[in-house]
């Protein structure tokens, strides 16, 4: 995959020059799939499938349920990427440990991917080449599982994002997020209109793949999909699967969990995090977010950061989709389509946007620490502090605290007058969250005064907020 270098849009490899612009300087970009892991060996150099040779070339992709790799066949001279089951680390590389639940699982996902797939094939989705066994053989035992061979990608949309945000590379444009945004929602309408609920959608699951000589972004990994027009009662998975920053917190509630709205929540996030060219766990800290399911994403998040990055006619629509109750949100992924897509319609440049003057307010704030020194492992429950104008405000915990503001919004946050915390905006309030690494430098200074010194270090910070009405 190439990206010009006039005018930023991602081109195929085959390609001179620009397809958009007419540019003839191309840069070639190199991904590294995110769950890469360097440490990971494979130790056989070939793979048979169905009686034909393939070599192994690369781990080039690791989820919760099996791994993909990218394998050669000489014959054809073809790269493909190749999904097994979890049963292949445990026979071919140096990844043991797994339980036999955990592998039977694994196969059971991927077996359901191959047979939606089956049913599913189109232009809008990763394409399925064919289905094959491998058998082998070990110690103590003879073993044969499934295998789904697939179209190579060229990346996933996880890939791009992490390149945007990294600040080695070029952004993307505006131009190539609204492609990248349109293909992904058209291909999860097509995928609702065939009566599949898709359940683990997030930047890993959409992929850039190299066709017709252009890019193109399709959508992939069926192996949590559920067909709701067909499923039996009695045969109703209780598997909670997808990647945690995109489940919906309805996911988990029986009436909600076969709904296709889990699939639009899913969605807006990833909606938001294309605009902003970063992901929004990154922005907010995941030091700051101690349960996914209890952050209201609207709330906490788009309406602060996002509004800061997004513009502001599209957050209006991204924030129908991510409603923390679904009966408030779309009633379809073609509701949401035709709303957002008229929205995108409207370059930035265009838009009028109304300016609200900000506030600001600082405040100290006093915590203690006891020496000597001993970070505290328990679990943390933390404190939640009600402003009050003029009221000392003291840490019955060195943890931190969620100070909460009943008269306006925090939009910004910073700390002074100490290293020893972090904080992150969250709707109506902040979250004052202590940073253990810095214990290091306490404990340098408790030496330099008594390494037996017993009692307490009495502490100032200042609060400075930036605030909205």
């Amino acid at each position: 995959m190439k990206q010009c270098l006039r005018c930023f849009r991602f081109l195929s490899s085959r390609t001179r020059r620009c397809i958009y612009c007419g540019h003839d300087r191309t840069e070639k970009l190199e991904f590294e799939f995110a769950s890469h892991n360097p440490n990971y060996k494979i130790y056989t150099h070939e793979i048979i499938i169905d009686d034909q040779a393939y070599t192994i070339v690369k781990s080039i992709g690791r989820g919760g349920f099996g791994r993909v790799i990218k394998v050669f066949n000489s014959a054809e001279k073809t790269f493909y990427a190749l999904k097994v089951p979890l049963i292949f680390d445990e026979i071919f590389s140096n990844q043991k440990g797994k339980t036999a639940r955990e592998m039977k699982i694994s196969r059971q996902y991927l077996e359901n991917e191959i047979d939606m797939l089956v049913n599913i094939a189109d232009e809008a989705f990763i394409h399925r080449y064919k289905r094959g066994m491998v058998s082998a053989q070990t110690k103590d035992r003879s073993e044969r599982f499934p295998v789904l061979m697939m179209e190579l990608a060229e990346c996933t949309l996880q890939e791009i994002i992490k390149h945007a945000s990294s600040g080695e590379g070029n952004p993307f444009p505006y131009d190539e997020k609204i492609k990248i945004i349109k293909e992904s929602v058209n291909a999860i309408s097509h995928l609702h209109s065939l009566g599949v609920l898709h359940r683990d959608l997030s930047p890993d699951n959409l992929f850039a793949v190299d066709r017709e000589g252009k890019i193109t972004y399709v959508l992939g990994d069926f192996g949590a999909s559920k067909s709701l027009f067909k499923e039996e009662a009695g045969n109703q998975s209780s598997e909670v699967v997808g990647h945690n920053a995109y489940l919906d917190p309805c996911r988990f509630t029986k009436k909600y969990n076969r709904d296709f709205r889990l699939d639009i929540y899913s969605l807006g996030i990833i909606i938001t995090e294309i605009f902003m060219g970063r992901f929004w766990t990154d922005v907010m800290g995941k030091e700051n977010i101690h349960d996914f399911l209890a952050v209201d994403f609207e709330r906490e998040f788009l309406l602060q950061e996002g509004a800061a990055n997004v513009p502001a006619n599209i957050i209006d629509v991204i924030r129908k989709a991510v409603k923390r109750d679904s009966e408030d949100r779309y009633d379809t992924i073609d509701d949401f389509r035709r709303v957002l897509f008229a929205v995108l319609q409207t370059r930035p440049e265009e838009e009028k946007t109304e300016l609200i003057a900000p506030g600001t307010i600082t405040f100290p704030f006093y915590f203690s620490l006891t020496l000597p020194f001993e970070p505290d492992d328990k679990t943390f429950s933390q404190e939640i502090i009600k402003y009050i104008e003029g009221e000392r405000m003291e840490l019955s915990d060195y943890r931190g605290a969620k100070i909460v503001f009943n008269n306006f919004l925090p939009k910004k946050v910073s700390i002074n007058n100490t290293s020893l915390y972090s904080a992150v905006v969250s709707g109506n309030a902040i979250l004052l969250n202590f940073i253990t690494g810095k214990y290091v430098e306490l404990e340098k200074l408790s030496e330099e005064i008594d390494e037996e010194v017993e009692g307490e270090l009495h502490f100032k910070g200042i609060i400075e907020i930036e605030w909205v009405t």
